[in-house]
């Protein structure tokens, strides 16, 4: 079985070799890709319908009586489980086969979709459950491909870590595709039994160095998302705090640089307004959001060591964007992520930090938008629109006061000035540009009343 993971491993490894072109046209033409496209099609209601009962049945259930044990001799009827997955892989290592021969535009998207989403519940079914408990049930055939250590889940797991950045690489005109991709990702690195071995495979690094070195605007900002979440997210596993850090380090250093040569350049205020220049921070404030999103208390402290410098710089970045507002809106959208996912676990001085960054924020965006007077309903959407992100960041900080997860190392850090000061000063700076008109939008009136009644709730006295 062993020789069989290694098979579809090296095939997938000479697939994305540029070198393949002349060895993979003397067994993959076009006139062959054409005659087996219906078997295809088929494969795509195969892999759904086997994918369905994959999620539902037991692991028990899914074990082919002939592959159980007390049956040495029987290695041949193989459990069928494991054959389906072992099919769709190599479906996988065909059509990156495919992709890079260029006929990626005879293959349907909807084929790539459902390999990720079978891949996803077979990663979730099978790859993230601890067999150790069901060795007597599953027998050992089927214990030796899933279990954790075993060879077989390690070139699986690689398999699909690089499967992963191929679809990144390849699919970027698909965002259904590649909002598949992500989910994959996103469950291989949600669980602390499995991540040790990931990062430490040459497929994590690919596809982190991949991530830094796409093309501005290539991915979805909600796979920007997606990826950095969980890179950030998969640290936490990591036991050693050396490790660790390097690990951090690579993920991180390269965005910090990225902001670094941005906001430097002497001629800025010319060349903000340049669309690459603007593909360049929209990617970088999303790549921001999802480090923010996949913060947890035993990463908030390097990760908001790394934020908290790039925070401070975005009142004035915001002022030479104010009349872009995509990326307004992600600057405010930023400080309101920070706020939610990061805010409970932050020391007292770092959650000082985080206050004076909103503050300087809002004000730079109430200073920019104080005087502009428009009757157009698009400007107006687009007001509210800022409007209720900045209330989310004042309701964000204003829970602050209920939820303290952070443990204090000194009594300086016990001195704190309170959310609630923080967001009724904001409400300060925004409450002249809430006009009438603004508030007949449904959806700004009833977050601003949610954040009046939590106010009143959280400081009955003020």
């Amino acid at each position: 079985m062993l020789e069989a993971w290694n098979s579809i491993y090296h095939d997938f490894h000479q697939i994305t070799d540029e070198s393949i072109t002349s060895c993979g046209m003397r067994i993959f033409n076009k006139l062959m890709y054409n005659a087996i496209w219906p078997n295809l099609m088929v494969s795509e209601y195969l892999i759904l319908v086997n994918g369905k009962v994959d999620k539902d049945d037991s692991v028990d259930a899914l074990v082919y009586v002939d592959a159980r044990p007390g049956l040495p001799d029987r290695a041949e009827y193989l459990d069928h489980t494991i054959r389906v997955a072992f099919n769709v892989l190599r479906l996988c290592a065909i059509e990156d086969l495919a992709v890079s021969m260029k006929l990626g535009h005879l293959w349907s998207p909807e084929v790539s979709s459902s390999l990720m989403w079978f891949m996803k519940r077979w990663y979730r079914t099978y790859l993230l459950i601890p067999l150790d408990n069901y060795f007597n049930e599953v027998g050992y055939v089927f214990w030796s491909c899933l279990e954790k250590d075993s060879d077989c889940t390690q070139i699986q797991i690689e398999f699909i870590i690089n499967k992963i950045a191929a679809n990144l690489y390849n699919f970027q005109s698909e965002p259904v595709v590649l909002k598949d991709t992500v989910a994959v990702f996103s469950d291989a690195i949600c669980t602390k039994r499995k991540v040790p071995y990931i990062i430490k495979t040459e497929a994590m690094a690919k596809l982190i160095s991949l991530a830094e070195n796409l093309q501005p605007g290539s991915l979805p900002s909600e796979v920007l998302r997606g990826l950095y979440k969980g890179f950030v997210s998969a640290g936490v596993y990591i036991t050693s705090s050396s490790e660790k850090n390097k690990y951090y380090e690579t993920i991180l250093n390269p965005l910090r640089l990225r902001f670094k040569n941005i906001i430097t350049q002497e001629n800025f205020a010319k060349v903000c307004q340049d669309d690459q220049v603007q593909k360049i921070v929209i990617d970088l404030l999303e790549c921001l959001i999802g480090i923010a999103k996949g913060s947890q208390m035993a990463s908030v402290d390097t990760l908001f060591d790394f934020l908290s410098p790039i925070l401070a710089e975005l009142p004035v970045f915001l002022t030479f964007y104010k009349d872009y507002q995509v990326i307004v809106q992600l600057i405010l959208e930023l400080f309101g992520q920070c706020a939610k996912y990061m805010l409970c676990y932050l020391r007292p001085l770092d959650s000082k930090k985080l206050y004076e960054s909103s503050l300087a924020t809002v004000q730079a965006y109430a200073k920019c938008n104080g005087n502009r007077l428009s009757t157009e309903t698009f400007a107006e959407e687009s007001s509210c629109q800022d409007l209720s992100l900045v209330l989310d960041v004042f309701t964000c900080i204003l829970s602050r006061d209920c939820i303290e997860l952070f443990q204090a190392t000194n009594q300086r850090e016990l001195v704190r000035v309170t959310a609630a000061d923080v967001a009724l000063f904001g409400l300060n700076f925004i409450m002249p540009l809430m006009t009438l008109e603004l508030l007949k939008f449904p959806n700004l009136c009833a977050q601003f009343y949610h954040l009046w009644c939590s106010s009143t709730t959280f400081i009955p006295k003020r």
